[in-house]
């Protein structure tokens, strides 16, 4: 199978530009995505309890996950667009070799969505345990798929051997890279969904209920600082599993990625010490959106590696940077407007529906 060759169309704007935006994109999806994910497994935690606070946290979850989830599949869009502009060639070839994986990661992740919804209406209890658990397993496995095709998209150099051995699309990428890296995927996801485990937890006790709120905040701020170590584990194994080449310019190679991995650390560090001190503090929820701010730091930096480690698992196949472009300036004064005004009318909607919902 030959590469296909880049789009004669030029790009609509500077690569770097391009580049950047879909650092901002993935990292906005990435925090409703992880939240969606990481909280079915918290949701499953509850349900399995039998304290009438983890039975209000379980019902409160349950109502809020369905809207986790939109927010994660509306803000994907956005992340795929300029991943598509940016990386055409490679992505749509390593789409071609994985695409039954690929092409059914969107409805299996509208299974889980489904469960999330269906587990919101549902009063029995039983039942949106097994909702729950169908959406940590549709969620999990969205994320392998992802994780598959973004994994066999670095690898160019094995997907003609890869389609001749079937052409069926039911490739999967493999190996220590992408096990590390899916591992990495939902261990953070957890721990983002540990956190927001533990603001519910601080809710709890605004309303009055101590002892219960307290538990609940212990439950997810320190579920979050144990995950969260575990995470950078998984992340220090995906680095050692990459080609060296690969892994050079973040080991030191380059400084801005090297300073970019140090901060990472050091934040992760800071946010699950923070986090795990916040059961003992008069205001748990001071120490947890410290926690939370810091977390999101680590994510917008892991989205920039991530970025990284594209450009230079690609060099020598593709060179995003090197692409013709000629920006169209008013086109993007549009975009600009309308994400504005797109991004004013969420934030009605999200206040609405915080006024509405129990918090």
């Amino acid at each position: 199978m030959s590469a296909p060759a880049p789009d004669s169309l030029p790009l609509p704007g500077p690569p770097g530009l391009l580049g950047a935006l879909l650092v901002g994109a993935f990292f906005l999806h990435a925090l409703p995505l992880s939240i969606a994910l990481g909280g079915a497994f918290w949701t499953v935690l509850a349900a399995r309890r039998a304290e009438p606070a983890y039975r209000d946290l379980e019902r409160r979850m349950a109502r809020w996950l369905p809207w986790w989830t939109a927010a994660a599949v509306a803000t994907g869009g956005g992340a795929l667009v300029f991943l598509e502009a940016l990386y055409g060639p490679p992505f749509f070839r390593a789409s071609v070799v994985g695409a039954v994986p690929w092409v059914a990661a969107p409805a299996i992740a509208l299974v889980g969505y489904a469960a999330y919804y269906l587990g919101d209406a549902i009063p029995a209890r039983g039942a949106r345990l097994a909702l729950a658990m169908v959406a940590l397993v549709a969620f999990a496995a969205t994320a392998a798929a992802f994780s598959s095709q973004s994994a066999l998209m670095l690898r160019p150099e094995e997907l003609p051997a890869l389609y001749r051995v079937g052409r069926s699309g039911w490739h999967l990428a493999s190996g220590a890279a992408y096990w590390a890296r899916a591992l990495h995927v939902v261990l953070g996801a957890v721990a983002l969904g540990g956190l927001w485990v533990s603001w519910l937890g601080g809710r709890a006790i605004a309303r009055g209920d101590d002892v219960g709120g307290r538990a609940i905040v212990s439950l997810g701020a320190r579920g979050f600082a144990l995950v969260a170590l575990l995470g950078g584990v998984a992340g220090a194994w995906f680095l050692s599993a990459l080609p060296i080449p690969v892994a050079r310019p973040i080991l030191g190679g380059a400084p801005l990625p090297a300073a970019a991995l140090a901060a990472s650390a050091l934040a992760t560090l800071a946010a699950a010490a923070l986090a795990w001190s916040a059961p003992r503090r008069r205001d748990p929820l001071r120490a947890v959106r410290g926690a939370a701010a810091l977390a999101a730091l680590v994510l917008l930096l892991m989205a920039f590696l991530r970025q990284v480690v594209r450009g230079e698992a690609l060099r020598g196949a593709f060179d995003a940077s090197a692409q013709r472009s000629v920006p169209e300036w008013g086109a993007a004064a549009l975009l600009a407007a309308v994400l504005l005004a797109g991004a004013l009318a969420v934030a009605w909607m999200a206040r609405a529906a915080i006024r509405g919902r129990p918090r």
